[in-house]
Parts: structure tokens; sequence; C-alpha cells
């Protein structure tokens, strides 16, 4: 007969995102220990849960969807040692009702014979409320205090950088009050005040590299997905802006970990989302100009000339257009598939590397130091100052100062403090320079129109550009400065390997 395989072992054998189930285990252990006696549960009960845990997600790499039911089919079909098969019932029943913001129950629990149907809810409920709180899949939600009563149950979370978590766990929490009877409440607190680079608490010099990749993508990933519903509802341009800047940032941080992520689909994805974003810039551009228009007219500035109404229905229905557009290509399968395919990514390829090749990556803090000098080194030099340049040649200023933001964004966290003050100049100019492109684009759709706009708009947008311009003058300066080559330099520790040669 053959040897049934332990969680563990299955765990192994089909590739599973280990660092996200060990986490969402411990959070479920803590919280069952705190818990487990007004709920009515037993120590034997604990290994039940902690198998349902470890494997809820460990067909995930064999196919993305419906992977609640297909894992649960694993442990039915394939077993694990050490388990009844009641027990393995109960496990398989609980995977199979920890996935989606609602917990449908009779549905799935019809698809498997189970006994203890009441043993199965309660601890399928552990299950959601600790996946919910691990939703980024970055490990950030640390539960600090559990209090629980008849009447109550409280616990603190703390979480600095995605916040999401814990709202996926309250939705979570729904199959806790429907089987426990019993209202639960999640109080979150944060750092009072947290110092040092974005990402600090999550991303840091004590990961290895292939892991700290991984967080990243991970991050950004999710930042993109949260952004989605509200770019079709098209009420806050923000949403739509933010959607593809994390995008951006993902297919950035792929080029970044370019040199570690051989033989793996990276390349693939970042024309992927290249793709996608540009399909999302023309309903961007659309909702900006639209808005500034409003703000425009909203300021007063002299909309009572000419055809200003008229203009405005007319940008009003391009707008409703491009929306609808947009609408369209984001409940399209080009928009979802780079979506599961940076979460296969993330979640299968990348710890797969890990394991495999994870002892013989470069130090962290050397490969991060190394990737910021290059992209350093291609820094822009400008040929023609920057009031000479065209909408193209600042536009791709622009891309190129990006690269090199992003990189001492990626890099900040392992490098520390003075990375990420060259982020922040950076980011003041790559804004700068995106107001001065949107101004561009602007008056492009200004002069487009037949129409005798007001032509204090006009003027309002040429002197918006001249702000901009001033400030992106001075700021270059500083940029360009051997002051700040030498802050690069230093971070990277190029200018000591430089007097070690002389």
């Amino acid at each position: 007969m053959k040897r049934r395989l332990t969680d563990l072992e299955l765990c192994e054998k089909y590739d599973n995102e280990t660092q996200h189930t060990e986490y969402v285990t411990h959070l479920a252990l803590k919280l069952f220990d705190r818990t487990r006696k007004v709920c009515g549960l037993s120590q034997n009960d604990k290994r039940l849960l902690e198998a349902a845990c470890r494997l809820h997600d460990v067909s995930y790499s064999q196919n993305g969807k419906n992977h609640a039911g297909r894992s649960a089919g694993i442990v039915l079909d394939e077993g694990v040692s050490g388990f009844t098969p009641s027990e393995r019932a109960v496990i398989a029943g609980a995977i199979t009702l920890h996935s989606g913001r609602r917990c449908r129950v009779p549905a799935r629990m019809n698809m498997i014979a189970i006994r203890d149907r009441e043993k199965t809810l309660k601890l399928a409920a552990y299950l959601r409320i600790a996946d919910g709180l691990d939703h980024g899949h970055i490990q950030s939600s640390s539960i600090t205090s559990v209090s629980i009563s008849r009447a109550m149950c409280e616990i603190t979370v703390r979480e600095d950088i995605y916040s999401a978590n814990i709202e996926m766990a309250r939705m979570k929490a729904d199959l806790w009050e429907s089987v426990f009877k019993i209202p639960f409440r999640i109080h979150h607190v944060r750092t009072d005040r947290v110092y040092g680079p974005r990402f600090g608490s999550v991303l840091n010099s004590r990961l290895s590299l292939i892991e700290y990749a991984r967080k990243l993508v991970c991050i950004l990933l999710r930042l993109a997905g949260d952004n989605v519903e509200g770019s079709m509802m098209g009420v806050d341009p923000e949403c739509l802006h933010d959607l593809r800047v994390a995008l951006r940032r993902t297919k950035a941080a792929l080029r970044f970990f370019k040199p570690v992520l051989k033989d793996t689909t990276a390349l693939e994805l970042r024309d992927s989302i290249t793709y996608v974003c540009d399909r999302l810039s023309i309903a961007r551009d659309s909702q900006v100009w639209m808005q500034f228009l409003k703000e425009f007219e909203t300021g007063g500035f002299g909309t009572g000339r000419g055809a200003w109404e008229e203009y405005i229905n007319i940008q009003q229905s391009k707008n409703e257009k491009c929306l609808e557009d947009l609408r369209q290509f984001i409940q399209s399968e080009e928009f979802k598939k780079p979506f599961r395919q940076v979460s296969f990514f993330a979640r299968v390829e990348v710890p797969r590397l890990e394991r495999e090749r994870g002892r013989q990556m470069e130090d962290l803090r050397v490969f991060m130091s190394r990737r910021l000098y290059k992209a350093f080194t291609r820094f822009p030099r400008l040929k023609k100052s920057l009031r000479a340049m065209d909408m193209e040649e600042l536009h791709s200023i622009r891309r190129r100062c990006r690269r090199v933001r992003y990189a001492a964004e990626f890099a900040s966290p392992a490098l520390g403090h003075r990375a990420l003050v060259v982020e922040r100049k950076l980011k003041d100019m790559t804004d700068l320079l995106g107001t001065i492109h949107d101004v561009d684009v602007y008056l492009q759709m200004y002069m487009g129109s037949s129409l005798e706009v007001s032509t204090s708009l006009r003027r309002h947008l040429d002197s918006t550009r001249r702000k901009a311009m001033r400030k992106a003058i001075h700021g270059w300066r500083e940029l360009s400065s051997d002051h700040f080559r030498r802050t690069v330099e230093s971070m990277c520790g190029r200018r000591k390997k430089q007097k070690g040669a002389e």
C-alpha cells in the first residue's frame, strides 16, 4: 500500500506557497489557543486546523481557479498521513470554505460527505479570518491581543503597510459570527509613527534576495487590484491613476530583479503589463482633463465667455465614452489575464526559485547597491535645457528619471535612509515632469477643438506649465550636482572602491 504523504510533504510536492500558508497557520493557531475553550473546541481539533491552514492553497500551483475545491480534493484523494478518513473530511471541508469574501456554506459543503459538520464550520471560521489577515501575502499583520466572552470576541491587529488585510479579515469573519453566534471585532492599530523607508516593516535587509522580490511584487499586485473597482466606477480619477502606477511599479520591479528572475515568466509579464497600461492611459487622460476643466470652472476663471458650456458637454460625452470602454476592458480577459499571471508568478514561480536556488543567490545589500548604481549610471544627462525640449523629449526624460526613482524606492528598505532621500528627490522631479506632461496633453486637447473656448483657459494652462518648469529646472540642478552624485556613489559603495584604486 502506498504511503500517504504528510501535510508538509504535500506542500513540497505541489509547490505550495509556504510563506503564506505557514503565516496563516501561525495566525489561526494563535487565535485558536486564546478562544478554543469558549468556542467548545479540543486540543485535538488544533491538529485538524493546522493541517487545513497548511494545505488550504496546496493546489494553487496547478490551477488558481477554484483552488479551494481542488485543494480539498487533494486531501481527500491522496490523503494526509496521521489523520483518519473522517478527520480528512473535516480538513477538506474547512479548506473548501476558506475562499471568498462571503461564505456560501450550502453550495460548498454538499461537495463533501462530512459527519461532523459543526466542527468543520468552526475550523473553517478560524481559517477564513487568518487567511484574510494575510490577504496581501506579505506577512505584515500581527495579532497583538485577543479577548473573548459569550458576548464578544475582540482582537487587536497591528498593520502598518496594507490595511486591506484588516478589511478582508472583517468580511471573512462572517462564518465565525454565523457559527459561534459571537460578534467578532478587529481593532486596527498602527505604529504611532513609521520611520524609515516605505515598505520598511515588511521589506528589510534580513530577507533573502528572492523573498524580498516576492514580497515586493505581492504588495504592488494587491495595490493594483484594490483600485480596479474604483476605476470602473469612474467617480475618482485617483483610482485609475493609482491602478496604473501600481502596474507600472510592478513592471519596474520585474526589471529591477531581472538578473535573479531568469528562467521565469518575468519578461512575458512585463510585456503584458505594458499592454494593459497603454490601454488604461486613454481613459486616464480623459478623466484628469475633465477634472481639470471642472476645477477651472469652479474657480470662475472667465468661463462665461465663448462656447464654454458646449465644450464642457462635448468633453463630458467623450469622457463617458472612455469610461464605458474602460469598463469593458477591465471586464475582459485581456485585463484579467496579466493579474492571474503575476499572481501565479509571485505565489508559485518565485517561491520555487527560492527553494531551488535561494542559497546560491547574491547577498541582498550587495545586489541592491549594484542595481541601484547601474540605474543611476543611466540617469539622463541633458544635451539641452528642459525649456528647449518638446513634449516627447520631456516625456522620455521623465520615464528615464522614473526608472531610477523606482530603483531607489525598491532598494531603500535594504540600503536605509539615504536611499529613501534619493528616492524622494527623484519623485519630486518626476512629479513636476508629470505635471508638465499633463499640461502638454491638455493643450493638445484644447487646441484640437474647433470651438471658441475661454481664452483664460489657455492662459491658465500656460501659467501652470511655466510654474512647474521653473521648479523642474531648479530641481534638476540639484540632481545633476556633484553632491548628489557622490551621495549615490557612497551609498552604493563606489567611492571607497575608487579611492582604493587610486
